[in-house]
């Protein structure tokens, strides 16, 4: 696993202070009370903190570029990564990634369509992605389609 930075410095800053204090809640919580569930790993545990608190505080700015800008500041990587061939697609019609296992893909191939309400499209769901591609051995495409507001409904169905 490793993080990565991008966007300006007042967002990178804010989004490590919120992932060092939100660890340090979920592994307090932990040692008084153990687990929320019994089978999540204290990874996870923390990773759905994070993103909890993250999206709120994006929600706050004043602007949906700001959120989205807030919302990629850091993007923790997941070791998956590494073993996925991601091939970036643009057409005049499509425009997307592949992400192909390395290990001999199957037959089947996943169409992945991100959620966020057609107006955000985070990079920390490339994780999610391969982690679908590789359970399934399949070919995943996900579908990079055009945001709103700036781009409004149905144009995401058109895409």
């Amino acid at each position: 696993m490793h993080i990565e930075f991008y966007g300006r410095l007042t967002y990178r800053i804010r989004n490590v202070l919120l992932l060092f204090r939100v660890s340090f809640l979920v592994m307090m919580s932990r040692l008084r009370h153990g687990p929320r569930l019994s089978e999540r790993p204290w990874v996870m545990e923390i990773a759905t903190a994070v993103l909890k608190r993250q999206e709120r505080d994006a929600f706050s700015l004043p602007t949906i570029a700001e959120q989205r800008e807030y919302m990629d500041a850091i993007v923790v990587r997941s070791t998956e990564l590494i073993h996925m061939q991601i091939e970036a697609v643009e057409t005049a019609t499509v425009k997307g990634r592949w992400f192909v296992p390395q290990a001999a893909p199957g037959e089947y191939v996943v169409l992945y369509l991100q959620g966020g309400g057609y107006a955000f499209s985070v990079r920390a769901h490339d994780n999610l992605i391969a982690f679908v591609a590789l359970a399934t051995q399949a070919r995943t495409f996900a579908l990079d389609y055009r945001l709103t507001p700036e781009h409004p409904f149905p144009a995401q169905l058109e895409d």
